[in-house]
């Protein structure tokens, strides 16, 4: 750098710094942005995951409830003597209205 006079080496120092605090500055926008970034997508995960368990705690509540008054029918039957042939004939129609279809039964399994 011999060559170069004074002002030009003040004017390449200053460049060089410049692009230096620029570089900085660049490289602590782009962790900004990423932190950023994942915390939004973590968040957005909970958000889902809390909305999924919500989801299935209805279902299966509404599931245990069907469950329990078929229960409660059919012991009511069997305590009445209803013959044995009416009452599997009742389970029957019972538990095929309550079948779901295959495609929400997939559904329902991949949660």
């Amino acid at each position: 750098m011999s060559y170069l006079n004074s002002s030009t080496r003040r004017i390449l120092l200053r460049t060089l710094i410049l692009i230096a605090v620029l570089l900085g500055f660049s490289f602590m926008g782009v962790y900004l942005s990423g932190s950023s970034a994942y915390d939004s997508a973590r968040q957005l995960g909970s958000m889902t995951t809390d909305y999924l368990r919500i989801q299935v705690d209805n279902f299966l509540d509404e599931y245990s409830g069907i469950l329990r008054q078929g229960a409660n029918y059919a012991e009511d039957m069997l305590s009445s003597d209803y013959p044995s042939d009416a009452i599997e004939r009742w389970m029957t129609n019972f538990s095929s209205e309550y079948q779901a279809p295959s495609s929400t039964t997939k559904a329902v399994c991949t949660v």
